[in-house]
């Protein structure tokens, strides 16, 4: 409900409804009431994105009309600009035009004649906007939940989508082209792309047509069923286009009654009371049956006849994953960290560097192309880390990885998009980064110290004196750590050292970058 709902009056209600009559409820200081509050999306003006891989989606997108606005009237022209659309309204490049003045006439308008006062609005105004517009069923998809229907009005036979995203409202022309698919339901609101794949309401099972009666039961010796009447005889032989009938792809043991799909299982193939075992591939009893993980298949080996560059393409081709290395430093005055620096190299020590507010947004950007597709992407601490911005990414972006937890923590994490999948160096390697150069015998290799606490907006561009050692939280150190830390400090102070900011933390996660990429390949 509203909080301008929420009264003391209903909060007593709901506890009287749930205590016992013969219990004594007292109200005194021990009395405590938890409110959880949900915010429900909302359309405005929209938010200027800095994430551009979805941005791009929806300029390519062609059944995506871009409501442009600076008002809060999105909703509204989102629903003239539908409407427009789906009378084939003479008027429609115009009111599609957000330059032109029609468009925002008529959202007014439409505000004015639905009862909806002029501002941001979220799904109760969607409410509100579907009681005036009775000839139109009003849906919302929203991004934040995976480009779901959050809201569906009466069903009508002219429908409306909208898109919501960021606060902000555009236009879905076509929901099978929006989501890619042959096919929409705009009963079950499901995506599909053969009409035998799905099968919702009153759509015949067995014919795969809506409104079919019982007539007279009629049997088919082709396919051992039996169906409801003559048309539904006759329909299940017939060929819908290149696809085959019913009939032939669809038919009954009448031995065991199971009903299969021919086109994936031979009637001679098909065993009474067997199963297909996925992992061994044979036809057992899946209740009895043991069996085991099967060796890899090797792949085909290649010609021996290419020469060494020929070669050289072939390792990639034949599924080679490049590694990629990287590390954030991190803003967190703010209690929230925020990474303003990003190194990241891959095995050839080539490397790339991402600074800034925008760094989170940037290096995801540079990263999710067709030119890293199939990469393997290695952090240290990406479970408890570095992970978690680029799941919050991929969240904004309305994308659904493939994660593996371990209670709160990401282990592994797909992109299959791009099949890009990232990994943690600390679940192959079970120690501090610290330790990786003795671990490995790279004695050459060193991690530094680094004032993270220091690591401010207002210090950006600090060069000055060395930062106290509080800044380096020495605290966190075990004690000979600490020690050799205190020491190391007081050297530098003593000798008047000269701290530049951006050339310490550049040269600390560098450092960090190269100390995990020497290590794990020396590991690998």
């Amino acid at each position: 409900m509203a909080l301008s709902h929420l009264t003391t009056e209903r909060v007593l209600a709901q506890i009287e409804r749930v205590i016992q009559s013969n219990h004594e409820f007292r109200l005194n200081d021990s009395v405590r009431v938890n409110l959880v509050h949900v915010e429900m999306p909302n359309g405005g003006t929209g938010t200027k994105r800095s994430e551009i891989n979805l941005e791009k989606h929806l300029i390519n997108k062609r059944a995506i009309v871009r409501i442009q606005n600076k008002d809060d009237l999105c909703l509204a022209r989102a629903l003239v600009v539908s409407i427009a659309k789906i009378e084939n309204d003479s008027r429609y490049k115009t009111i599609n035009d957000f330059r032109c003045s029609l468009q925002t006439r008529l959202a007014h308008d439409l505000h004015e004649k639905a009862g909806v006062p002029i501002g941001s609005c979220g799904i109760d105004h969607v409410k509100q906007f579907q009681t005036y517009l009775t000839d139109y069923q009003i849906n919302i998809v929203s991004k934040e939940h995976q480009n779901s229907v959050i809201f569906s009005g009466p069903d009508k036979e002219k429908r409306i989508y909208l898109f919501l995203h960021d606060n902000h409202f555009d236009v879905i022309t076509s929901m099978p082209a929006f989501v890619a698919r042959k096919k929409y339901c705009h009963t079950c609101k499901k995506r599909y792309d053969h009409v035998r794949s799905h099968l919702c309401g009153d759509t015949c099972k067995l014919c795969h047509f809506q409104n079919c009666p019982i007539v007279s039961w009629i049997s088919c010796s082709d396919c051992n069923r039996i169906f409801k009447s003559q048309e539904c005889f006759d329909r299940h032989k017939q060929n819908v286009g290149n696809a085959k009938s019913i009939c032939l792809s669809i038919a009954k043991c009448p031995h065991c009654n199971l009903v299969f799909d021919r086109t994936r299982l031979r009637p001679d193939l098909h065993h009474c009371g067997l199963k297909r075992c996925s992992t061994c591939e044979k036809y057992v009893g899946i209740e009895d049956h043991q069996c085991y993980m099967q060796p890899v298949k090797e792949k085909p080996a290649r010609e021996a006849d290419l020469c060494d560059d020929e070669a050289d393409e072939d390792v990639h081709e034949s599924g080679y994953n490049e590694l990629l290395f990287f590390d954030f430093e991190c803003i967190q005055e703010s209690g929230t960290h925020e990474p303003n620096l990003c190194v990241i190299q891959n095995e050839a020590g080539d490397e790339w560097l991402f600074q800034g507010d925008n760094t989170r947004n940037e290096f995801c950007e540079w990263l999710f192309t067709k030119e890293h597709e199939g990469c393997i992407v290695v952090a240290h601490n990406f479970q408890g880390y570095d992970g978690y911005f680029i799941q919050q990414y991929l969240h904004e972006n309305g994308v659904i990885p493939e994660v593996i937890m371990r209670g709160a923590k990401i282990l592994t994490l797909y992109v299959p998009m791009l099949k890009i999948k990232f990994i943690d160096s600390l679940s192959f390697i079970p120690m501090r980064l610290a330790d990786f150069p003795k671990t490995f015998g790279l004695n050459e290799l060193a991690k530094g110290y680094f004032p993270h606490l220091f690591n401010r907006k207002e210090n950006q561009n600090y060069v000055g004196p060395l930062p106290p050692s509080p800044y380096y939280h020495p605290n966190g150190m075990n004690p000979a750590e600490k020690e050799t830390f205190l020491k190391w400090h007081q050297e530098l102070k003593e000798n008047s050292y000269v701290f530049n900011f951006q050339e310490e933390i550049l040269s600390y996660c560098r450092s960090d970058v190269d100390i995990l990429r020497h290590c794990c390949l020396e590991f690998r």
